[in-house]
């Protein structure tokens, strides 16, 4: 196997070195874009802040990402997609994930005021709705339920805007208990909400519909 990876190695170079190159700058702006994270936060930087630091140019910068948000997206993919679990969290134990990650949260809860900032805060709930969405469509095609794209849209934000809300009360001393406690409350509480009637989600012109 080492011979053939070698050999594949040989036969590729200019392919092997692009690829590399690639990684390298991709990890720079991630971590250049993670250090002025926690610098001076989301609102404050700006891509070409991102690039002088990776030691890239902008141009460089949009040949792999969009906007700074993709880079936050990619940064934070890990850990929102630990709490966008909690919508397949059925059972007690279903929500381990998210217990994980929430007393990684509690242990960095010092950091926590660099997503509460606007702009921030705004993006993290994009990015997790997002995740969010991808589960309830997947939950719906596994179970074999009619999907409604509004109403699963809809649940989507409502379910990110919650946990995101509960989780930075929680982080702020303002819900007291420990973690697995919270985790279990938050997997209560998703799930009621999209276990919520048929109708729930649909614009009024829809129920209409579905009523005639």
């Amino acid at each position: 196997m080492l011979e053939n990876g070698y050999s594949m190695a040989m036969n590729l170079p200019s392919t092997d070195k692009h690829d590399r190159r690639i990684e390298r700058t991709k990890h720079a702006l991630l971590d250049a874009f993670l250090h002025l994270f926690f610098e001076s936060g989301y609102e404050a930087m700006t891509v070409s802040d991102i690039a002088t630091r990776a030691g890239v140019g902008r141009s460089t910068f949009y040949e792999h990402y969009k906007c700074k948000e993709a880079l936050l997206a990619e940064s934070f993919q890990r850990p929102l997609g630990m709490v966008a679990s909690v919508v397949d969290a059925v059972t007690s134990r279903d929500a381990e994930s998210l217990r994980f990650q929430l007393e990684h949260f509690w242990q960095n809860r010092g950091k926590s005021r660099l997503l509460q900032a606007t702009k921030a805060r705004r993006a993290m709930a994009r990015i997790l709705a997002a995740m969010i969405h991808e589960r309830l469509i997947a939950r719906d095609r596994t179970s074999g339920a009619r999907t409604n794209k509004f109403g699963a849209s809809l649940t989507a934000v409502a379910i990110a805007e919650f946990l995101l809300g509960t989780i930075t009360a929680w982080l702020g001393g303002d819900v007291i208990c420990d973690a697995p406690t919270f985790a279990e409350n938050l997997r209560d509480l998703t799930q009621r909400m999209i276990a919520t009637d048929a109708t729930a989600g649909y614009c009024p012109e829809q129920i209409r519909a579905m009523s005639s």
